[in-house]
């Protein structure tokens, strides 16, 4: 018995490990899934740092990348406010077809979850 407590042991510590790991994998993941869902405008901010970094920039490339990157944001906000008025249509036609109970329940769910179904808020365009 004695020579199976220490496997044991071991065992459980990389059992605690894995399950620690892919809970905590996912619980980030799920936070920045969020942040961009929620705050759409700081995506290309967060590209543009980590190509900064990543491919150390010199000045005249940071500030192209910064103006193609600004650009690509001009051309994405409509096509990002006509994504939220079909979200919100496919909301209120999926609520007229449902009981009280379920529209309730429904209710909670978009609250609880960011989902599709739960389009952002609409973001002030940067200045």
């Amino acid at each position: 018995m004695n020579k199976f407590k220490p496997a044991l042991a071991l065992l459980l510590v990389f059992v605690a490990g894995t399950v620690f790991g892919v809970v905590g994998t996912r619980m980030v993941v799920r936070s920045v899934i969020r942040e961009v869902i929620t705050h759409p405008n700081k995506v290309p901010q967060r590209i543009e740092l980590n190509l900064v970094k990543r491919l150390k920039l010199d000045p005249e490339q940071k500030t192209k990348v910064h103006e193609i990157l600004a650009d690509s944001q001009k051309q994405l906000r409509p096509l990002r406010m006509e994504s939220m008025n079909i979200l919100s249509n496919a909301q209120v036609k999926i609520s007229d077809i449902l009981t009280q109970e379920q529209r309730r329940q429904f209710d909670k769910m978009r609250e609880e979850t960011p989902n599709i179904l739960r389009p952002p808020p609409a973001q002030k365009p940067p200045k």
